[in-house]
């Protein structure tokens, strides 16, 4: 989504122009050239809140589902797919091939 940006003390100048713009889109407000906050519809706001919250949620449910059987794995193995785990990137299904292929590299070389 592009948005609108506007430096600081232009905002400090004209908040009420720039306040019925974030009612259309978003304004990007810069300090020193650099992104420092975003003025938006409050509406919006609400909006990405809950969307935020159900999305937490989400993921609170997902790792509930998900706790992993690592039982046996070498323990940098284990470390890995705890890592993965946090980032929610290996389903159930993905573990147990991971596993299969683990063994499988762990009998060819010997570890």
């Amino acid at each position: 989504m592009l948005v609108k940006t506007v430096n600081a003390t232009d905002v400090q100048k004209r908040f009420g122009l720039w306040l019925e713009e974030s009612h259309k889109e978003p304004v990007s407000i810069q300090k020193h050239n650099r992104n420092v906050a975003v003025l938006v519809d409050y509406d919006q706001y609400i909006f990405l809140d809950k969307l935020k919250n159900i999305f937490s949620e989400f993921q609170k449910e997902r790792s509930k589902k998900r706790k992993l059987s690592t039982d046996g794995m070498p323990l940098q193995v284990q470390s890995f797919l705890s890592d993965i785990e946090v980032f929610g990137g290996m389903t159930s299904d993905d573990i147990e091939e991971f596993k299969k292929f683990s063994n499988l590299f762990k009998s060819e070389f010997s570890l």
